[in-house]
């Protein structure tokens, strides 16, 4: 992205299957080195209970469900960082039952003037066709599923793009790499996953970003 800044981005790891959200607190991420303690210590809009824990953790933010997990970190500085604390927590918790997973990333790109910000949301969707029964047509968002090729996955990928609500003149992209084992494969078939496709997702979420912000 030449002359394209991502003024804003994030990666999640999200799973599904069956947790017990209390035991995800600070705390006990940090006990385990997973985060660090002054991080712990500083955690912010903590819930926990028997159905709920979510906080903020300076660059981290998580919610568990009873069927769902969430990581987030919204600072590139410690996207590798949040693979390994998923990695080591479901290390710790090895008999944790999940079978799927989600990898996303998302960015909001400043684009560089109004026209090229126009001319993007026409590449995306043309509007000779809408123009017949609307006036001054505008793209809200589009959405594109597909699978990728790697090795012998075949992960399923969606991609949407829509105007920024946090950037001005600012496009979002978010990218969605979903991974699903059959009920007899172990939980960490998937954290295999994790650790040897993290490098692929990004690189994959870079470019397809880079690809839908140019207008040639």
């Amino acid at each position: 992205m030449p002359d394209l800044h991502s003024e804003i981005e994030a990666v999640t790891v999200v799973l599904i299957g069956h947790f017990n959200p209390r035991i995800f607190q600070p705390a006990w991420l940090a006990n385990h080195g997973l985060i660090r303690p002054e991080e712990a210590e500083q955690a912010e809009n903590l819930v926990s209970t028997a159905e709920l824990t979510t906080f903020s953790a300076k660059w981290l933010t998580v919610q568990v469900t009873s069927d769902r997990f969430q990581a987030v970190a919204n600072d590139s500085g410690h996207f590798e960082a949040l693979r390994d604390l998923v990695l080591g927590t479901f290390s710790l918790l090895e008999h944790t039952p999940f079978s799927k997973m989600g990898l996303n990333r998302e960015f909001h790109i400043k684009m560089p003037s109004k026209e090229r910000y126009v001319d993007l949301g026409h590449l995306l969707v043309p509007k000779e066709r809408w123009k017949s029964f609307l006036d001054d047509p505008v793209t809200q968002s589009v959405t594109v599923s597909g699978l990728l090729t790697r090795g012998e996955l075949r992960p399923a990928l969606n991609v949407k793009v829509e105007p920024s609500k946090r950037v001005e003149l600012g496009i979002f992209i978010s990218t969605n790499e979903h991974y699903e084992i059959g009920e007899k494969d172990p939980p960490q078939k998937l954290m295999e996953i994790l650790r040897e496709q993290w490098g692929n997702a990004m690189i994959a979420a870079n470019k397809i970003a880079e690809n839908l912000t140019q207008l040639t």
